[in-house]
């Protein structure tokens, strides 16, 4: 598979993620290990295309203006792309995906086509007004999936925005 089709060039956002048992124990850890003085999260249902819709609890912080942390915790529903990969007990925090996001238009449907191209698995598709994106699976060769989205328009950044910047 060709990763460099995926994610050569430039995004605008940058993107750690990782999944948990426990956002609240997780959050708080993260935020004391980053000398930050808080990590937020809220509660939400997805609206994922594929696999189907599902509830978690997720929040982000960002490093500069353009390296995002998010933290996710599966609730309910489509989740098995996030509590399979979920840490053993005891275990905080373990990597799911590096995301990678764009404001260019030409370019996510460039990224989409090299996507099919490629005959590359898409494991879970979420459109919002302010973003879309889709996780494609590297798992079994890399050992996480890799997130593409698209920020739509000023919405998708101004969005991005609200989370705390450190």
């Amino acid at each position: 598979m060709n990763y460099r089709k995926l994610i050569q060039g430039s995004f605008e956002v940058t993107q750690f993620a990782y999944v948990t048992r426990d956002i609240k124990s997780s959050a708080a850890r993260f935020a004391a290990r980053a000398g930050i003085e808080s990590f937020p999260y809220i509660q939400s249902l997805c609206s994922a295309t594929i696999p189907g819709p599902f509830e978690s609890r997720w929040g982000c912080v960002f490093f500069g203006e353009s390296t995002m942390i998010e933290l996710i915790e599966p609730l309910s529903g489509n989740c098995e792309l996030y509590t399979k990969s979920l840490p053993p007990a005891g275990e905080d925090l373990r990597l799911h995906h590096l995301g990678m996001f764009t404001q260019d238009f030409g370019r996510w449907k460039a990224i989409l086509k090299a996507i099919d191209d490629e005959g590359m698995q898409i494991a879970l598709a979420v459109t919002h007004p302010s973003t879309e994106s889709i996780y494609v699976d590297h798992c079994a060769d890399l050992g996480h999936y890799i997130e593409i989205g698209l920020l739509n328009g000023d919405e998708g950044m101004k969005e991005l925005k609200n989370w705390p910047h450190y």
